[in-house]
Order: C-alpha cells, then sequence, then structure tokens
C-alpha cells in the first residue's frame, strides 16, 4: 500500500473545511491545499487542525464559477503534489465534501483497483462542445453567473460562429465531458502536469472547461485504454448520478446543482457504495456529518 494525495479546493465554510480536514488526516495521506483568494480564512489556523498528514498550500487565485482559474487551481495542485511525492492516487475534492468511509477502507478499495483511472467520462455533444470552441474572456473577470457574463456569451458566441472561430479544430482526436472531480494514478497525474502549456491555450478563457480538460487529455494520452478507466456496476440509483458512481462521489443532481445532503439523506449516502459525499454546507449539513463521523468511526474499528 502506498500513499494518497488529497487535492482541496476550498472557497468558504471554514468550520466545514476544519471538518473534512480532521477526517481525511491520515498518516498515509498528504493534504495539498487551495485556498480560494477571496476567503478570509487564517492558513496557519487550519493546517494546526492536520496532525498526522503534511499539508501544503499553493498559491491562490480567485476562483469564479466556470471560469479559467478553477482549472488553473487544479494543476498547481497537481503540481504541487507531484513535485512532493509519488502517490498511489491524487484525490480531488472540494471543502464542501465528506467522506463516506474510514481511510483504511479507502486504502484498501483503491488498493483493489491499483492502475485504474476514476474519471468521468462522456462523449460531447455540439452544445458541450461549444464550452471550449469559443473564447470566453470575461468569464473570470465577472464571476460566472453575472447578467453581464450571460449577455456577453449571448453576443460573442455568435459573433465569433460568424467569424469561423474554432479552437477545437485540428486539436484532439476525442473530446471527453464528466465530473470535475476525480481519483487518478501517479502516471495520469504527471501527464496532465506535462500538458500544462496545452491546457493553457486550450482550456483557459473557456466556459466551465474544469468539466472538460481531464477527460479530453484522458482520452487522447498515448497509454488511454477504455478498460484502464473505472467504470461502476451501479447504474440505476434514483439519488445518484451515474457518472459521480464512476468517480465514487455521492452528487445527486435530481434535487439540487448540486443538492445539499442533510441528516434525512444518512441512509441514502452509506448504503450508496461510494467513497466521498458532495456536497455539504455548515447550515444545512453538519448533524448529518456527526452521524457520518460516528458511522465512520465504528466501522474502523
Amino acid at each position: 500500500m502506498g500513499k494518497h494525495a488529497y487535492l482541496v479546493l476550498a472557497h468558504n465554510q471554514k468550520q466545514l473545511l476544519l471538518e473534512l480536514l480532521r477526517q481525511i488526516d491520515d498518516a498515509e495521506n498528504d493534504i495539498f491545499l487551495h485556498i480560494d483568494k477571496k476567503f478570509d480564512v487564517n492558513l496557519d489556523d487550519v493546517k494546526s487542525h492536520i496532525v498526522k498528514s503534511k499539508c501544503y498550500f499553493v498559491d491562490r487565485v480567485s476562483i469564479g464559477w466556470g471560469g479559467s482559474a478553477l482549472v488553473e487551481a487544479t494543476v498547481k495542485l497537481l503540481e504541487k503534489s507531484t513535485d512532493t511525492g509519488v502517490y498511489d492516487y491524487y484525490h480531488l475534492i472540494s471543502g464542501q465534501d465528506f467522506p463516506l468511509k474510514s481511510q483504511k477502507e479507502i486504502h484498501a478499495f483503491f488498493d483493489s483497483h491499483q492502475g485504474l483511472e476514476f474519471i468521468s467520462c462522456s462523449p460531447m455533444n455540439s452544445k458541450d462542445r461549444d464550452r471550449i470552441k469559443f473564447y470566453y474572456p470575461f468569464q473570470d473577470a465577472f464571476g460566472g453567473r453575472t447578467l453581464f457574463n450571460k449577455a456577453m456569451k449571448k453576443i460573442s458566441v455568435p459573433l465569433q460562429k460568424c467569424m469561423g472561430v474554432d479552437r477545437t479544430k485540428n486539436k484532439y482526436r476525442q473530446y471527453g465531458i464528466g465530473a470535475e472531480w476525480f481519483s487518478i494514478t501517479d502516471r495520469m497525474a504527471r501527464y496532465v502536469v506535462s500538458r500544462k502549456k496545452e491546457i493553457e491555450s486550450n482550456f483557459y478563457n473557456c466556459y466551465c472547461s474544469d468539466e472538460v480538460f481531464i477527460q479530453t487529455l484522458w482520452l487522447n494520452a498515448p497509454f488511454y485504454t477504455e478498460e484502464g478507466r473505472y467504470h461502476s456496476n451501479i447504474s440505476n440509483d434514483p439519488n445518484i448520478d451515474e457518472i459521480y458512481h464512476d468517480v465514487m462521489r455521492a452528487a445527486d443532481w435530481n434535487r439540487g446543482k448540486p443538492y445539499v445532503f442533510d441528516e434525512r439523506d444518512y441512509n441514502i449516502l452509506v448504503e450508496s457504495g461510494c467513497l466521498f459525499a458532495r456536497k455539504m454546507s455548515e447550515n444545512k449539513s453538519m448533524k448529518l456529518i456527526g452521524l457520518l463521523k460516528e458511522y465512520i468511526s465504528k466501522s474502523d474499528t
């Protein structure tokens, strides 16, 4: 059994973040943190809650919904972790996630699936491809879902179509789309870092390219085989989207965008077969987190 790297993207809710960090704090883990530049939190205080793991911070950027900064922060985390060591798996999670199993159980699961990439990936349709086909220069600067951004998108995309803009032309053999969150091997992590300039050229100034760049790099990697990616055998869960089962994350997009879990969802989560739940909030999920901590503690013994 090797070590694991947790790559955490946190942008708010300090107490929720600390609960997560205490739960993944383990001698077999190193924790890499990107704290959003807008998140007013003392980094030394955050680090003081991590006892068993080594903790590393990466340079902070300000992240807006759907913008390139999310891709940039993810690459920063992969750069820092691959520079620090060699890990069996690199797990990208958010500060609003929470484990559903003990670290011992999580490590054992990945030991039993050693070498597989946990990347949710589906073919892109033409609407999805528009995310990276055109330029969205205001996506980061003006805060994602703002009215200004929506208006600029309605103006700029038809204009670029008339001008024949196509950033995807003659770039990749295949394009994929899926969940942003992943658990990838050392080989895949280092491959992504090696394509940093390519990522900046093809996936910056895009629209929600955080759900595209890992998938597309994977599909075009020299070592790609579809058998090399984990596929869950769960396909009819009414609460958890199928693509999230492929990355062992419990996320419910039927009741929200995504839905925020509370204590009434306890049975759904512990019976989901997933390793992590997304997402939680301080005003809705703290009782649930208490129940999950108790469940994990009992299962660990």
